[in-house]
């Protein structure tokens, strides 16, 4: 158990701790969602113009708004699993195997997944997170994932400069010079 990640109880009462992806690992896990699920190709139609028929976009055709949509839902179903499966711990996972095993008779198939890291995604998808504040978590780990030492740096010189006063550009801030 990672004792340094953050404690979050669902409002099924499972405890969980979470924390960021490994450092750049989200920027390959969304590239690879965009690769498993890429933007449909924006529709032509012709326009009349005055120097006669022009081709142009049409992101406003119904079909290629619903695949769009469908392509983002899908990568973000993506990144959410691979935030579950990476980032989350499930505290007493054991206590919680029944159950998640017992769940798995009223589903589709009625057989939980095999593998037990598998089983784990499975079970914080279809039980522990229920409330859109449970679902936050995956916003919350994103997040972590996505600040970077440089960035902290530009935050900190931005407060201490803009919010608490501080004289000019460098105004101290901790960390290499820009």
């Amino acid at each position: 158990m990672r004792e340094d990640w953050k404690p979050f109880v669902t409002s099924a009462g499972v405890e969980l701790r979470y924390g960021p992806f490994v450092a750049g690992m989200y920027h390959e896990i969304v590239a690879r969602a965009l690769e498993l699920h890429p933007d449909p190709q924006v529709p032509r139609k012709s326009v009349d113009t005055f120097d006669g028929p022009e081709d142009v976009d049409d992101p406003d055709e119904p079909g290629y708004k619903a695949a769009l949509q469908a392509a983002r839902l899908a990568r973000a179903s993506f990144l959410g699993e691979a935030a579950l499966d990476l980032c989350v711990e499930v505290v007493d996972w054991d206590a919680w195997r029944a159950q998640a095993e017992r769940l798995a008779r009223y589903v589709p198939g009625g057989k939980p997944p095999d593998d037990e890291q598998d089983l784990k995604v499975w079970f914080l998808a279809r039980y522990a997170l229920r409330t859109g504040d449970d679902w936050n978590l995956i916003r919350r780990i994103q997040s972590f994932s996505q600040i970077e030492d440089e960035e902290v740096r530009r935050r900190v010189e931005f407060f201490r400069r803009d919010v608490a006063g501080a004289e000019g550009a460098g105004a101290d801030a901790p960390g290499g010079a820009a």
